[in-house]
């Protein structure tokens, strides 16, 4: 089922780089989070977007909220 936006996402646990679970809820009432799918972060295409989001954190920041990466 899609997600319209600023619909609320459905909670969901996933492993990070450091093999932690991470849950999104566990943002929940803290920080607003913005998801971003990308399929192949080795790929051209999704470093360069990924690099461009990297160089908004300040915007992120300012508006509260925290960037939360998933591939596979």
């Amino acid at each position: 089922m899609p997600v319209e936006i600023g619909q609320r996402a459905p909670d969901f646990t996933l492993k990070n780089g450091d093999n932690n679970d991470v849950s999104l809820g566990d943002f929940q009432g803290r920080k607003n989070v913005v998801l971003v799918f990308y399929p192949a972060a080795f790929s051209a295409f999704c470093t360069n977007q990924l690099t461009a989001i990297a160089a908004s954190q300040g915007r992120y920041a300012s508006e509260d909220a925290q960037i939360v990466g998933v591939s596979v």
